[in-house]
C-alpha cells in the first residue's frame, strides 16, 4: 500500500482500540448519565495518539487527507473516534494557521 492510499481513520481507530479501557468507558457512561459507545480511551491518550500520527505521517498534513480522515472519524458512532477527528482538525488549524472552519457545518455526523 502506497502512503497516499492509506486510510488514516482506520489506523487511528485500531490504535484507539489497542488502548481501550472498559472500566473507564463504564464510568464515563455513569458520569454522563446515558449509554455512549466508547472504547474508554482517556482524552489525554487520544490527543497523544493523534499527535503521534500527525508527526509520523506528513501527508496527513494535506487538506484532503486531514479533512477526509477527520470526517470519517467524526461520522462514526464511537466517541473516541469523534474526539480524535476533532483533535486532528485542531492540529491542522493550529499548525497551518487555518482561520475559516465554516466548512465543518457540511460534515454529516451521526448522533450516538
Amino acid at each position: 500500500m502506497k502512503k497516499s492510499d492509506k486510510d488514516f481513520s482506520r489506523f487511528l481507530n485500531q490504535e484507539l482500540r489497542k488502548n481501550q479501557d472498559k472500566k473507564f468507558a463504564q464510568s464515563r457512561n455513569k458520569f454522563i448519565g446515558e449509554e455512549i459507545i466508547s472504547y474508554g480511551v482517556k482524552t489525554k491518550e487520544i490527543r497523544k495518539i493523534v499527535k503521534k500520527y500527525w508527526k509520523e505521517y506528513p501527508e496527513l498534513k494535506t487538506a484532503k487527507a486531514c479533512f477526509t480522515t477527520a470526517e470519517k472519524l467524526i461520522s462514526t458512532k464511537i466517541l473516541d473516534n469523534q474526539l480524535a477527528g476533532i483533535f486532528l482538525l485542531g492540529l491542522y488549524q493550529k499548525t497551518l494557521a487555518i482561520k475559516d472552519i465554516s466548512w465543518l457545518e457540511k460534515i454529516n455526523y451521526r448522533k450516538y
